[in-house]
């Protein structure tokens, strides 16, 4: 999985925008208007359903996303009264298939390619007769230590705070 931002123009009166087939799923999206950006807050999709009236226009504040077979489709509300608005939308993409080619890499951060490697050997060694088990466990120590290490790269270090959203009835 590769972490990107992508940004869509916003068409007056739209409510759906189809995101590209190799996008899994939208992590955050901002709406930007005259140089501002204001968060927009992720509901279910029942969630959305449930709005009663969805042709209401204005500045989006909401947004949802639907994961078809084929690609995503992501619906803001309220929908867009003008078509100037700017939604930065970072999401999740599959990797690149990597063909026979020796000049091509594979589609991940250089960080991941050790254990990468070391992963496949791994599981080619499980697969193959009359490979030591010692060597298997070596095999395997070895990368599950790499991907550790690559997986701490990847850590949030900035503060997280969780705020409980609580609802009256």
């Amino acid at each position: 999985m590769v972490l990107g931002v992508t940004a869509v123009t916003v068409v007056a009166s739209v409510t759906s925008y189809a995101l590209s087939n190799s996008t899994i799923d939208a992590l955050e999206v901002v709406v930007n208007r005259n140089n501002n950006d204001l968060q927009l807050t992720r509901i279910s999709f029942e969630e959305y359903l449930l709005i009663p009236n969805k042709s209401q226009t204005g500045r989006a504040s909401q947004y949802t996303v639907k994961r078809d077979r084929d690609n995503p489709t992501l619906s803001i509300w309220p929908i867009p009264e003008n078509s100037t608005d700017v939604l930065k939308i970072e999401r999740i993409s599959q990797l690149q298939d990597v063909n026979k080619s020796a000049g091509q890499n594979a589609d991940l951060p250089k960080r991941f390619l050790p254990p990468l490697t070391c992963g496949l050997s791994y599981y080619m060694a499980m697969k193959r007769p009359n490979v030591a088990p010692e060597k298997i466990a070596m095999l395997k120590a070895n990368y599950e230590e790499l991907l550790l290490r690559s997986l701490e790269e990847d850590k949030e270090r900035a503060s997280i705070f969780f705020r409980p959203k609580i609802r009256t009835i």
